[in-house]
C-alpha cells in the first residue's frame, strides 16, 4: 500500500482571456472554463482517490475574485463527490496572482491584499500562513502528544452565524502514516510597492510635478514612475522561516525516534532554485528571495520534497547546491517538483499537467517515491491517456550523495604555497 499526494499549480481559474505578455500567446475564455471540468474528468479516473492534496499557488490571475470562487467550488464539489479527500486533507498557498496588487503602505494592507484570497479558503481548508488574518504563528501549538489521526491545520468555531478562524497551523502531522506537510506562503511581496524610503526623493519630486502640472502625459508619467515601484518577489520572510525552524527541533525532540519515520514535504508557490531545463526570462526578481535560508532549514531537518509552481514547467530534479563539504552529517539534496500547470501556457511546448506523489508503504521510514506527471488533453480517454502518456519518475530516499566524511583530506583547510619571490 501507499500514500497519495495529488499536486496541484497554476490553475489561474478566472474571467476573460488569459493573456500571456511574456511568450505573446492568450487563451480563449471558452479554454480557461474548461479546465476544471477536464481536471474533474481526469481525477475521476485515477486508479485509487487521493489521500492528501496540495495546491501550490496561483488560483487565479490578477487576484480575479471569480478565478479563486471557482477553485473553491470544484474542491468542494470534489469532495461531495467522492473524488477528493475531506476538506482537512486538502492544504493550500497563495501565488503571486492571489492577493490584489497595489494597496498602499498601511496597518491593514495585508488584511486588504489578501481578502479575498482568506474568504474563499482560509475558513475551509488547511493553508500555509496569512498575515493579518491568520493567528500569531506560535510553535508551542498544537500537542504533538494528540490522539487524533491528524495534527495540525485548521480549528474554527461558528459565531454570530459566521464562521471564525480560531487556529491555522500550516501543517498536517500524519503520525499513523508518518506524513509531514507543511506549506510556506511565498507571495508576501509580490504585488507591493517598494518602501517609500527608498524612493523618497523621487516621491517628493512627483508630487511637486504633481502639484505644479496636471496635464494628461504628466499623469501619465507619474503613473508609470509609480508602478515602477511595484515589486513582484517571491519571499517567505523571516516570520515564517523563524516559526518554521523553531516548530521543526521542537517536533524532532518530541516525537524523538518517530522523526525519523517520517516522509516531509513543503509547499509553495515559487520555485527555491533554477529548473533543469527553464525558458530563458529577464526579470527583476526570479527565484524565492529568501531561497538559501529556506533551502538550508528543509535540509538540515530532513526534508525530502519540496513541491512548487510558478514556473509553469515541468520538472523533476535533486538540488543539493547549498550543503557545504565540510559539513560533518551526511546531508541529503530536496527532490523538487515543479508542478508546470493546470490552466496556464505551458513553457518550451509542453502540456498542461498535474503530478501524483505516491509515498511507497504505508508507513515510514519509507526508501522510495514514485511521481507520476499527467498530461491534460483537449480529447481523448482519460484513463487511457494516465496509461500511456504518463511520465514516471522514481526518487529514493536513500543517500543521494557520495558521503565527503569519509574523505579526511576533504576537510582540511587548504595548505598556503610558499610565496616565491618576483624576478
Amino acid at each position: 500500500m501507499s500514500i497519495i499526494i495529488l499536486h496541484l499549480s497554476d490553475i489561474h481559474a478566472g474571467t476573460g482571456e488569459l493573456v500571456d505578455v511574456d511568450v505573446k500567446d492568450y487563451l480563449p475564455l471558452s479554454e480557461r472554463e474548461r479546465n476544471l471540468e477536464r481536471l474533474g474528468d481526469y481525477i475521476a479516473a485515477l486508479p485509487k482517490k487521493p489521500d492528501y492534496v496540495v495546491v501550490s499557488g496561483d488560483m487565479t490571475l490578477r487576484g480575479d475574485p471569480a478565478g479563486l470562487l471557482s477553485v473553491r467550488e470544484w474542491l468542494i464539489t470534489g469532495i461531495e463527490g467522492g473524488l477528493l479527500p475531506s476538506e482537512d486533507r486538502i492544504i493550500v498557498t497563495p501565488g503571486n496572482h492571489d492577493p490584489t496588487w497595489g494597496i498602499p503602505d498601511g496597518n491593514d494592507r495585508d488584511q486588504k491584499r489578501y481578502a479575498n484570497f482568506f474568504e474563499m479558503f482560509g475558513s475551509t481548508f488547511p493553508h500555509a500562513y496569512i498575515p493579518g488574518w491568520d493567528p500569531k504563528l506560535d510553535e508551542t501549538h498544537p500537542s504533538l502528544r494528540s490522539t487524533k489521526k491528524q495534527i495540525g491545520g485548521l480549528e474554527t468555531k461558528v459565531r454570530f452565524g459566521k464562521i471564525e478562524v480560531t487556529s491555522n497551523h500550516p501543517f498536517l502531522l500524519d503520525l499513523r502514516n508518518d506524513v509531514l506537510i507543511f506549506a510556506f506562503n511565498s507571495s508576501l511581496a509580490c504585488g507591493v510597492y517598494t518602501n517609500p524610503k527608498y524612493f523618497e526623493p523621487l516621491n517628493t519630486f512627483l508630487m511637486e510635478l504633481e502639484r505644479t502640472n496636471s496635464t494628461k502625459r504628466v499623469t501619465d508619467l507619474i503613473l508609470v514612475l509609480r508602478d515602477s515601484t511595484l515589486v513582484d518577489a517571491g519571499l517567505v520572510g523571516k516570520d515564517q522561516l523563524n516559526y518554521f525552524r523553531r516548530l521543526m527541533g521542537r517536533m524532532r525532540k518530541e516525537l524523538s525516534d518517530r522523526w525519523d519515520k517520517l516522509t516531509k514535504i513543503a509547499i509553495l508557490h515559487h520555485h527555491i532554485s533554477h529548473l533543469w531545463n527553464q525558458q530563458l526570462e529577464l526579470k527583476q526578481f526570479e527565484a524565492l528571495v529568501d531561497a538559501a535560508q529556506l533551502k538550508r532549514y528543509l535540509i538540515e531537518n530532513n526534508f525530502n520534497f519540496v513541491l512548487h509552481g510558478h514556473k509553469h514547467t515541468n520538472n523533476v530534479s535533486l538540488d543539493g547546491s547549498l550543503i557545504p563539504v565540510s559539513d560533518k552529517k551526511n546531508r541529503n539534496p530536496l527532490c523538487v517538483v515543479s508542478g508546470g500547470t493546470i490552466g496556464g501556457m505551458p513553457r518550451l511546448s509542453d502540456s498542461q499537467t498535474f503530478k501524483l506523489i505516491e509515498l511507497v508503504g504505508d508507513t515510514g521510514p519509507r526508501f522510495e517515491a514514485v511521481i507520476t506527471e499527467i498530461p491534460l488533453r483537449d480529447t481523448g480517454s482519460p484513463s487511457d491517456i494516465i496509461a500511456q502518456e504518463s511520465r514516471i519518475y522514481r526518487v529514493p530516499f536513500a543517500a543521494k550523495l557520495p558521503e565527503c566524511d569519509s574523505d579526511p583530506e576533504l576537510k582540511e583547510p587548504t595548505k598556503r604555497r610558499p610565496k616565491r619571490n618576483r624576478i
